[in-house]
């Protein structure tokens, strides 16, 4: 069963907040039953721990173990999503990434493409493809992220 949550621009997705603690987080997880294993993956301009989910869902902490990114992405054996983020009432991975560059573009002028997806800074929203986009864009996101004001500053 796909489980549907819903985009707020640096708010989250649904109950998986931006600037949770790690245990609002983990009881948010069993509360929709999702197994999670939390995973020593360092993020080279970041430096902390990650939960993942299965494959297909990543949230990482800042320094100050409060969520500062979360990531849902497709299964890559059925090439569907486990999970669904809405936006504008639109499922997000149900959009070709020419659809989504129309709905995020709308909501920000200023929406940076990529050879390997879209990311809205104003919104706090990004997709990735892989290396298609350009050359494919009809095809729909592998992942799609959030993240906190300031997440990219570093980089």
């Amino acid at each position: 069963m796909i489980k549907s949550f819903e985009f707020k621009p640096y708010e989250g997705i649904g109950e998986l907040k931006l600037g949770s603690s790690r245990d609002e987080i983990k009881n948010i997880l069993n509360k929709y039953q999702l197994n999670y294993k939390e995973a020593d993956i360092r993020v080279e301009h970041q430096g902390h721990l990650t939960i993942c989910v299965g494959y297909n869902m990543f949230i990482h902490f800042d320094q100050n173990d409060s969520v500062n990114f979360i990531e849902l992405g497709m299964d890559q054996n059925t090439t569907e999503a486990d999970f669904d983020i809405i936006f504008e009432n639109k499922r997000l991975f149900k959009q070709n990434h020419f659809e989504l560059y129309k709905i995020l573009k709308k909501n920000d002028e200023d929406l940076v493409e990529e050879a390997t997806g879209l990311t809205s800074f104003k919104l706090g929203i990004g997709t990735w493809c892989g290396l298609g986009y350009f050359e494919e864009p009809l095809l729909h996101p592998e992942s799609i992220f959030v993240f906190t004001k300031g997440y990219y500053d570093d980089i």
